[in-house]
C-alpha cells in the first residue's frame, strides 16, 4: 500500500508539473500576440494592404454588343480589326497601348470615338471548317474523278458530274468564308469603350 501511495503521489506531481508547463506556454504565446499601447490596429491595417505592392490597374478595350457573346475584351497585345469613320481601309494590328480615350497601333493613337466598325471573327465551328476545307475538297474531288481514268489507260475527259460537284463545293466554301468575319457598326446597341482592372 505505501508503494502504491508513493506511485500515485508521483503521478499527481507529474500532472501538476505538466499543467504548469502548459499554462506557461499559453502565457508566453499570449505575450507574443500582445501589442504596444496605441498600436492595437497595426495587424488589421496590415491585413488591409494589397496582396502585391507591385499591382497596377490595367486599362483594356471592350466591345459590347447583343448576342450570345455580349462582351469582347481587347488587352494590350491582342489583335483588333476595325474601320475608321469615312475610311474604307480595314486596319488589323496588335494593340500596343491603351489610355483613357484611345488605343495605339502602328505607333499611332486611335481615338475610340473615331472607330466606325469593329470586325470580329465568328466562333461557329461549321463555318470555320467549311470555309477552310470545302474549296480544297471540291478541287481534289474534281481532279481525282477526272484523272483516275487516265491512270487506268483511258483518255482524259472532263466529267460534267464531277465538274458540278467540285464547283459546288468550292462555291459553298467561298460563301461560308464571307460569314467568317462580321462587321459590327458602332451605335446605340454596339459600343466600344475603355475599362480598367482593379
Amino acid at each position: 500500500m505505501p508503494g502504491l501511495f508513493c506511485k500515485d503521489s508521483f503521478m499527481i506531481r507529474s500532472l501538476i508539473l505538466l499543467c504548469f508547463f502548459i499554462g506557461s506556454l499559453q502565457l508566453a504565446s499570449g505575450q507574443i500576440l500582445q501589442t504596444e499601447p496605441g498600436k492595437e490596429d497595426t495587424v488589421s491595417i496590415e491585413a488591409q494592404k494589397p496582396i502585391s505592392p507591385f499591382f497596377k490597374p490595367q486599362k483594356y478595350l471592350v466591345f459590347d454588343k447583343p448576342g450570345k457573346v455580349k462582351r469582347v475584351r481587347f488587352f494590350v497585345g491582342n489583335e483588333i480589326t476595325f474601320l475608321l469613320k469615312g475610311d474604307n481601309v480595314v486596319y488589323q494590328e496588335a494593340i500596343t497601348a491603351i489610355d483613357d480615350s484611345s488605343f495605339t497601333i502602328f505607333g499611332t493613337k486611335v481615338l475610340i470615338r473615331e472607330v466606325d466598325r469593329v470586325i470580329l471573327r465568328t466562333n461557329n465551328f461549321f463555318i470555320n471548317v467549311g470555309s477552310r476545307y470545302l474549296p480544297a475538297a471540291g478541287i481534289i474531288y474534281f481532279l481525282a474523278d477526272n484523272l483516275n481514268p487516265v491512270f487506268q489507260g483511258s483518255s482524259f475527259k472532263v466529267s460534267p458530274t464531277s465538274a458540278i460537284i467540285g464547283a459546288s463545293l468550292v462555291t459553298v466554301g467561298i460563301v461560308l468564308k464571307q460569314f467568317q468575319k462580321r462587321r459590327h457598326k458602332i451605335g446605340k446597341n454596339k459600343r466600344l469603350r475603355i475599362l480598367e482592372t482593379f
